[in-house]
């Protein structure tokens, strides 16, 4: 899968489900691979973090009704309004440990 090629740590190996732009009808922020990872998975829409680096990535999270990550490359742009921001992936940990504890 050519996403994964910009990671040396992680393989599709790693995770349960990967939707691409391949396998929905419509693309972002349309929130149809959001639901098709939920129903899937079994679990709620708020129960899945989506992490991007485009303002359609937070969009579709929003649309979904989950929380979002956006990922600003050192970046920082006022027209995206995400739940989060990270500069790297590596601050990831920290939300998902937060939110664990929280729920």
């Amino acid at each position: 899968m050519p996403a994964f090629e910009n990671f040396s740590r992680i393989t599709t190996e790693d995770f349960r489900i990967i939707v691409t732009r391949d396998d929905v009808v419509r693309p972002k922020p349309d929130p149809d691979a959001v639901f098709r990872v939920a129903e899937t998975l079994d679990v709620e829409l708020a129960e899945i973090l989506c992490v991007g680096d485009y303002v359609y990535d937070v969009e579709l999270a929003r649309n979904a009704g989950c929380p979002s990550v956006f990922l600003t490359n050192g970046e920082d742009r006022a027209d995206v309004d995400p739940d989060f921001r990270i500069e790297r992936m590596s601050g990831l940990l920290e939300i998902v440990r937060n939110e664990c504890k929280q729920r």
